[in-house]
Order: C-alpha cells, then structure tokens, then sequence
C-alpha cells in the first residue's frame, strides 16, 4: 500500500515540477517585454515623440543585435520586414525572450506601432521572419496559413461542430494556430472547455505533430469553477 501511494506521488512530483518550470519560463517572458517596453520608452523619449514602424526598423538594424539586426526592408508602404538566417538553433526559449523583448520595445517607443514574429528557427525553411507595422494594419500581426494545412482547418471545425461547438481561426505564427472557441452547448462548465480544448490537441496531434494549437477565448466562470 506504502509502494503504491510512493508511485502514485512521483508522478504528481514530476507534473508539479513542470508546472512550475512552465511558469518560470513565462515570467521570464513576461520581464523581457517589460524590460523591452522600459527600453522603448526611454527611446521614445530621447526622440521627444513615438517612433514610426519605419524609424523603429533604423533602430533595430543599427542594433547589430544577431536576433533583430540585419536589413529590414520596406514590403509596403509603411511595412517593414526582416529575413534573416537564424542566429541559433538550439534553445528555442531564448528565441522567445528574444521576441518578447522587442515586442516591448516597440510598444515602448512606438505606441501605435506593432511587431510580430512569423516563423523562428523552429519552423520549416532556412530563415526567420520579422514584422513591424502600424496598429491600423493589424491584418499584418499574423503569417500567412500555409496552403498545405488548409484542409487541417476544415477538419478542427468539423471536430467542434459535432460537440456544438465552433472553432474560429484568428491567425498562425511560429507553427501556431490561433483560435477562438465558441460553445453553443448549454452546458458551459470550465470542464467542457477543458475537454474541447483537450479533443483538439489530441486531434491536431494525430494529424500534424509539428503544429500548436493556441486557444484565445475568454475563460467563462460557472457555479464557482474557474476554467
């Protein structure tokens, strides 16, 4: 009985463990933009007004920094990018603190000025991607869906709609799909969102490892229970 109640701890143990690493990592995160968003605002003012998508790109390229130095190029008008080699390949985390960093940043000095990272080493090709752009042009803030993974789509709906529920698509990045989950069940317990949540993730994992699934719904509390 002794044994069994041991072997029953130790992976409770492991689980809290990794929990508790997950959240380390996000504070870290959460610091870098902090730290990022300090820095632009200082920026900021040193130039005595917001910085523009475009005199944010000058900055960024005069960093000589391995992860946002590099020639940014004007795609559009007002759209800035850069394509560069990967300055790493090995500790993904520090690729993540890296972007948060300069999210800060340009919310920092910019105001209205935005940046997104579509694809990291992590992702198919040889390169990463970078964008600065204007909050008016939000469609921006997402890479474009690979037309490969367009049928993958189709089938996350599917699956939702037979637990009337519905998957709204809101954009990819980084090998992430993002989405909004609406629940036409009349059961709206912090369980089933949980179990929906859950039916997607093993579905998408059967169906293409390398992508993530990241749900951006607002969480419902029912009788009590936070979901």
């Amino acid at each position: 009985m002794l044994l069994n109640g041991f072997f029953l701890i130790i992976p409770l143990k492991v689980y809290a463990m990794a929990e508790s690493e997950v959240k380390k990592l996000e504070i870290e995160l959460k610091q870098a933009f902090d730290q990022g968003r300090i820095s632009g605002m200082q920026l900021k003012a040193e130039h005595q007004k917001p910085l523009t998508p475009s005199e944010l790109a000058k900055v960024l390229k005069e960093s000589g920094l391995p992860c946002i130095g590099g020639s940014w190029q004007e795609i559009e008008a007002g759209i800035w990018e850069l394509r560069r080699i990967p300055c790493q390949r090995d500790n993904i985390h520090l690729c993540h603190v890296w972007r948060e960093s300069v999210d800060g940043l340009v919310m920092g000095a910019g105001e209205s000025a935005r940046y997104s990272r579509y694809r990291n080493f992590e992702d198919p090709g040889s390169e990463c991607v970078d964008v600065l752009y204007p909050e008016s042009e939000s469609q921006w803030r997402w890479d474009q869906f690979p037309e490969a993974h367009l049928n993958l789509l189709e089938t996350l709906k599917t699956q939702l709609s037979e637990h009337l529920a519905e998957f709204v698509f809101l954009g990819y990045a980084e090998s992430k799909i993002y989405y909004r989950l609406i629940d036409h069940h009349p059961n709206l317990s912090g369980h089933r969102q949980g179990f929906l949540t859950h039916s997607l993730q093993t579905m998408l994992s059967k169906e293409n490892s390398k992508l993530e699934l990241c749900e951006m719904s607002p969480r419902a509390v029912w009788q009590g229970e936070f979901s």
